[in-house]
């Protein structure tokens, strides 16, 4: 599953934002083209809110089958929840102003990419332990942002104390 920055971002940005600031966005980044961080993290979390309800209603239909059944749906389902997770990550990244995550001539990622998608999915499985790798990888510590914002945003697992 690849998704492309400039096919997401217009998506996601065009209830937000005017058609100049959708072009300056994807030429270079969302936050280089001025678009306010309250419409960055409403983005962030519609997009998270729409593939986790994506993956809830696609567990829960893996989940109707009993018996035998379930051989090939506990398989299914965690493949789908995976793939859902690198969505998630994908779109979180374009929105928080990483560069395209794809080369342009194929579906080759770089070690740096790899690990940016592992990291994401690690996170999103629970596990807190790649909240300072995924903060160094975003070269932003959250020990640098404003409290207020800090103790609403910040990882889980990241001290949020000064």
């Amino acid at each position: 599953m690849r998704i492309t920055s400039a096919a997401y971002l217009r998506t996601a940005l065009k209830r937000h934002c005017t058609e100049d600031q959708i072009e300056r966005a994807i030429a270079s980044s969302p936050a280089a083209a001025g678009i306010p961080l309250k419409v960055i993290i409403e983005v962030a979390n519609t997009s998270v809110a729409y593939e986790t309800s994506k993956v809830t209603g696609f567990s829960t239909l893996a989940g109707i089958p009993r018996g035998l059944a379930m051989i090939g749906t506990v398989p299914a389902n965690l493949a789908q929840y995976m793939w859902h997770m690198l969505r998630i990550a994908q779109k979180l990244a374009y929105i928080y102003s990483w560069p395209d995550l794809f080369a342009d001539d194929g579906d080759d990622v770089d070690e740096a990419t790899e690990t940016m998608l592992i990291l994401s999915s690690v996170l999103c499985s629970g596990y807190s332990w790649p909240s300072e790798a995924w903060q160094e990888l975003r070269g932003c510590s959250p020990r640098a942002w404003p409290k207020s914002y800090r103790s609403k945003h910040s990882p889980r697992g990241l001290s949020t104390r000064s």
